[in-house]
């Protein structure tokens, strides 16, 4: 008669060395999948955009449309400036500072515009171009008395804020230079050359009952006029030029053109 053995409850044992060999196709696998945080591959990604970042940039320095080479195109077809008569503006003299002040009085003055006072309304009509050419290219020349005297030849220039009187109009209108302030400021000119005062004097300017005070820079040059009235005294008469009806309009003392 055979009798059975109980079996045992435990479970066979399993050496460990076949458990590690049974796992390392899995960890090899494991290690050599690309992974989406692989390092190498995240190191890798940086310098590729570099490189085309760079090669952007290099076809970008390599394209004729580049902008340096548009500006330098455009130095080069610059045709040459002609230079007008310029000095210190009355209003802010010639220190940068004081120029810098006065461009930002201007800017606020753009930024925060106050009304005027009430000035009469200047036009012009047809009965000013009575006696003028219809196709005439003359310059506004108008009489004016200064001092004592009637002055001719006054040219009146919209484009200029220098008030300019030449010293033969002072030799004939017999003003005594010793009334003349001295000065060494520099006015260029249409072309280019420079022309030192040689002085500045207050006159007064007398057009229809109206006396303004003048500030005149003296220069010794020739020229066809015996004076040159820019936008300083222009301004302080309120006034309107137009060189094709060859006159000039500004209010009176009581308000009328």
């Amino acid at each position: 008669m055979k009798t059975e053995e109980p079996e045992s409850s435990q479970p066979p044992s399993i050496d460990l060395r076949d458990k590690l060999n049974a796992r390392v196709d899995d960890l090899r696998f494991t290690l050599n999948r690309r992974m989406s945080s692989d390092l190498r591959r995240r190191l890798d990604e940086p310098k590729k955009s570099r490189n085309s970042k760079q090669s952007a940039t290099q076809e970008y320095m390599d394209t004729p449309n580049d902008l340096r080479t548009k500006i330098k195109s455009r130095k080069a077809q610059r045709q040459p400036q002609i230079n007008v008569i310029m000095g210190g503006s009355p209003h802010c003299g010639d220190s940068v500072c004081a120029v810098k002040d006065y461009q930002r009085q201007a800017a606020t003055s753009q930024k925060w515009p106050t009304r005027s006072e009430n000035d009469p309304q200047i036009i012009f009509s047809a009965d000013d171009t009575i006696g003028v050419h219809s196709q005439h290219n003359d310059p506004l020349l108008v009489e004016l008395g200064i001092e004592r005297c009637d002055i001719t030849k006054v040219l009146i220039d919209t484009c200029r804020f220098v008030d300019l009187i030449f010293r033969d109009t002072l030799d004939k209108m017999g003003i005594d230079l010793r009334d003349m302030k001295p000065s060494t400021r520099s006015l260029t000119g249409f072309n280019g050359s420079s022309e030192t005062m040689i002085g500045t004097i207050c006159l007064p300017v007398y057009a229809c009952s109206i006396t303004c005070m003048v500030k005149f820079s003296i220069i010794s040059t020739k020229a066809h006029y015996n004076v040159i009235l820019g936008t300083h005294w222009i301004h302080s008469m309120k006034m309107v030029a137009s060189t094709y009806h060859q006159c000039v309009n500004f209010p009176g003392p009581e308000g009328k053109i």
